[in-house]
Order: structure tokens, then C-alpha cells, then sequence
């Protein structure tokens, strides 16, 4: 497996970016957010594939104030649904 690298940048005002270099390729994607119940990031972004055809898409990334630094937890599913493995990010 290649070596993978993430990133998520949050501006403060609703906007942010995530970067992902695979393989020397980097991948970014720009949206917006929203803070729910001081615990819950609710993402949306659009995505559009080879075709040209573009989706609306959301993600939610559970925040924990209670470790320092602040980290995010992103759950991630298969195309079945089925849950793989949480992806931890930390304040930097």
C-alpha cells in the first residue's frame, strides 16, 4: 500500500479544505461546514467523476474537545455500506 498523507484545513468561517497526496498525485477537495452540537463536523462538497458528472456529498466528522490536541474522527465504509476503519486527524 502506498503511503498516504491527509489533510483537512477549516478557515473558521464555514469553508475548508481537504488535501490527499497518493502516490505523489494530490487530491483536493473544497467545501463547506458546519458545526453541529459543538461535536459533530457536517462537511459538504461536490464531487464529479471521469464522466463529467458531478454529485453533492456530505461527511461527518465527530470532533473531541476533551484530548489536546483536538482530534476528528472520520468513520469510512466500503461502496456496500460496510465500516472499514476510522481515520483519526489531530490538531496540529
Amino acid at each position: 500500500m502506498d503511503d498516504m498523507e491527509m489533510t483537512y484545513v477549516f478557515d473558521g468561517k464555514g469553508n475548508y479544505t481537504f488535501t490527499s497526496v497518493q502516490s505523489g498525485i494530490t487530491y483536493i477537495t473544497k467545501g463547506t461546514y458546519k458545526l453541529i452540537d459543538d461535536k459533530y463536523l457536517h462537511t459538504y462538497f461536490i464531487t464529479t467523476n471521469g464522466e463529467g458528472v458531478s454529485q453533492e456529498k456530505d461527511e461527518v466528522l465527530e470532533l473531541d474537545t476533551s484530548k489536546k490536541p483536538y482530534t476528528l474522527t472520520l468513520a469510512v465504509y466500503d461502496g456496500n455500506g460496510n465500516f472499514l476503519q476510522y481515520l483519526m486527524f489531530v490538531k496540529q
